[in-house]
């Protein structure tokens, strides 16, 4: 079987950007969670204390900041959850066939200047 070169072309093309993309982020988690199992606050501490490996995500959840990013990290996801069916069911409004679609459309879109 010959191989078509259309089809094989841009896997290969994008195959370095992919590898690059998966090595950074999943060598970024890594490290992370590394760097959270040593001693470092503000300056590096490259050291895992094993018999003590926790003690970094104690005071984490021990302190208020924390209670006040989950929160704000919950409402954030709760607004943009929101930001998208909302986006969704307008954009489902504007595509629809209806009676007064014209003057929907004009008083939606005017300010966004689509067509």
């Amino acid at each position: 079987m010959r191989l078509r070169w259309s089809k094989v072309t841009p896997q290969i093309a994008l195959a370095p950007a992919v590898a690059l993309t998966l090595v950074t982020f999943v060598g970024s988690i890594c490290w992370t969670v590394y760097m959270s199992l040593t001693k470092s606050k503000r300056m590096p501490h490259y050291a895992i204390d094993w018999s003590d490996w926790a003690k970094q995500y104690r005071r984490v959840f021990n302190d208020d900041g924390w209670t006040i990013a989950f929160s704000n990290l919950i409402f954030l996801a709760f607004g943009s959850a929101l930001a998208i069916l909302f986006g969704f069911i307008l954009a489902a409004l504007i595509d629809r066939e209806k009676r007064g679609q014209d003057i929907f459309r004009t008083l939606f879109c005017t300010p966004l200047r689509c067509r």
